[in-house]
């Protein structure tokens, strides 16, 4: 992955099809919460620090929204201890460097 490309895991898809979709901060360095949030189809972030210095942004509400389920970015949460082994992620979600989220 380019260090100024991103990623998103659209809920909804088989994990052994889904294929990540990249997207680039409109700076061109950092993206805001208020520029991922309709990338995302949410109001509000929730953001789950991951190894490495990546960080998992998702649909706060998702649950509660009724949004699909992502089987992707389940996985990759529960492989990091952030969520538990009966827990699941719902809506769209993005893949992140720490360093391309502005504060």
């Amino acid at each position: 992955m380019d260090w100024n490309t991103a990623l998103i895991f659209r809920a909804g898809t088989d994990i052994r099809t889904n294929t990540d979709e990249p997207i680039t901060p409109a700076n061109g360095l950092r993206f805001t919460l208020s520029e991922l949030c309709p990338l995302l189809g949410c109001t509000t972030i929730e953001v789950l620090p991951l190894r490495g210095g990546s960080l998992m942004l998702i649909d706060k509400e998702g649950k509660l929204t009724g949004k699909l389920q992502n089987d992707m970015a389940t996985l990759f949460a529960q492989l990091a201890n952030k969520i538990g082994p009966d827990d699941f992620i719902f809506g769209d979600v993005a893949l992140i460097r720490d360093t391309q989220l502005a504060s």
